[in-house]
């Protein structure tokens, strides 16, 4: 491994490239590689996405006790919460707006020279869905939570990665995946 690489992940994938080279080679034959299947590489891409990409994310907490089974939608607050920082996140780096609900969900974002305040309530539509105290709210909450300065960082450094490799089908097979698990 590159010790020149401070990218979270790409350090993650080629750990994964290297963890799956070593399995393959020395216990299975028939690997497809990253395969979702595999018992062996879902533990080691768990283990890396919880403990090195994310370790504050909030299902970390709960996956020794019980797993939720990722339902669809999910009734847990801490998860929202961290997947909405995160939004909020990636907007703060891309210069886009947010804005929220009166229910506290993110409702429309996008650059911040179109997404204004006064665009929305130009639009009946927006004007009845989006709370402009509740998104001030929600967003200040979220920047003064302790774990956003460390969310804001992974953020960046998943976008960084996600463009560099957006092109190359030797590692896209990862970049959806470290973004969601």
């Amino acid at each position: 491994m590159n010790q020149n690489i401070h990218n979270k992940f790409e350090i993650a994938h080629n750990e994964l490239k290297e963890f799956c080279k070593q399995c393959t080679i020395s216990k299975k034959t028939d690997c497809g590689g990253y395969d979702e299947n595999c018992k062996v590489f879902s533990k080691k891409f768990c283990e890396l996405y919880y403990a090195n990409l994310y370790p504050f994310h909030p299902c970390k907490k709960c996956l020794p006790i019980v797993d939720c089974g990722s339902s669809k939608p999910c009734a847990c607050d801490a998860y929202w919460h961290f997947c909405y920082s995160r939004w909020v996140a990636e907007c703060e780096i891309k210069n886009n707006a947010v804005f929220f609900s009166k229910e506290k969900t993110p409702i429309v974002s996008g650059p911040a020279d179109l997404i204004t305040e006064d665009y929305l309530k130009s639009n009946s539509f927006f004007r009845k869905v989006v709370d402009f105290q509740v998104t001030a709210d929600c967003i200040a909450e979220i920047k003064w939570d302790p774990i956003y300065s460390e969310l804001l960082s992974t953020v960046r450094q998943y976008l960084e990665y996600a463009a560099i490799h957006s092109n190359d089908d030797s590692k896209t097979e990862f970049i959806e995946k470290f973004y969601r698990l």
